[in-house]
């Protein structure tokens, strides 16, 4: 049941990513991250959160430990959720340089 119910809060980031409504999309990729900390997808959803939000810190974190949990996933590790995480981690250089 919790990767059911983390998967409703990934979803619900993505959603609120796409409006533009960063608080709330961490909100739900935090909740997300509690329900199932070993969901690539729920990390990758709150990296880019944190990232559009300008928290580069925490995007970073996020967006490194998706990755990482892809390159233990066969499956993962060829597919297209590795290769956005990985634009998302390149895509860091140009929000705002580090302070």
């Amino acid at each position: 049941m919790p990767l059911a119910a983390s998967f409703t809060h990934t979803l619900r980031a993505a959603q609120f990513l796409g409006r533009a409504d960063y608080k709330e999309a961490i909100s739900e990729g935090r909740q997300a991250i509690l329900l199932a900390p070993d969901d690539p997808k729920a990390r990758l959803m709150l990296g880019l959160a944190y990232a559009h939000d300008q928290d580069r810190a925490d995007a970073r974190d996020q967006l490194q430990r998706a990755l990482r949990l892809c390159e233990l996933d066969p499956v993962c590790f060829r597919s297209t959720l590795r290769e956005a995480v990985e634009e998302g981690i390149r895509s860091l250089a140009i929000i705002q340089p580090d302070q």
